[in-house]
């Protein structure tokens, strides 16, 4: 089995080395998040990574307009209505919520890490000898 998972129910991940994350502590109304999408996916995604749930209708609520948001924004968005529609699935396919699992991992990865950090688009990577492409 990949991950190694024998349970069900899969491990909470550690999405931030500074604080105790519980779900309980995200309210359950969401708000409106046209304003700072990246905020609320990141929060999304903590939330289900710590173990906690999320549902499809408050995903909808907080980002009314998803095909509005970048790339990396609209990929968690699409991953996390993914997951909040298919508790069934990850139920019975112990194999398919685990990578799940790991790829919401990566996506909070990806919007955690800083604009500076960021990687170079291709077209714009320093080549060692010829400068900035």
């Amino acid at each position: 089995m990949r991950g190694g998972h024998d349970s069900a129910r899969l491990p909470a991940r550690d999405c931030s080395s500074d604080a105790v994350f519980e779900p309980k502590d995200v309210p359950v109304q969401a708000q409106n998040m046209t304003d700072d999408p990246r905020a609320y996916l990141l929060t999304a995604l903590q939330r289900v990574l710590q173990g906690g749930e999320l549902a499809a209708e408050e995903l909808r609520e907080a980002i009314p307009s998803p095909e509005a948001l970048q790339k990396h924004e609209k990929a968690a968005w699409e991953q996390l209505a993914h997951w909040a529609g298919e508790s069934d699935v990850r139920a019975r396919d112990q194999n398919y919520a685990v990578f799940h699992f790991e790829w919401l991992g990566d996506l909070h990865a990806q919007l955690a890490r800083p604009a500076a950090l960021a990687p170079i688009p291709v077209g714009r990577r320093r080549d060692r000898h010829e400068g900035l492409k």
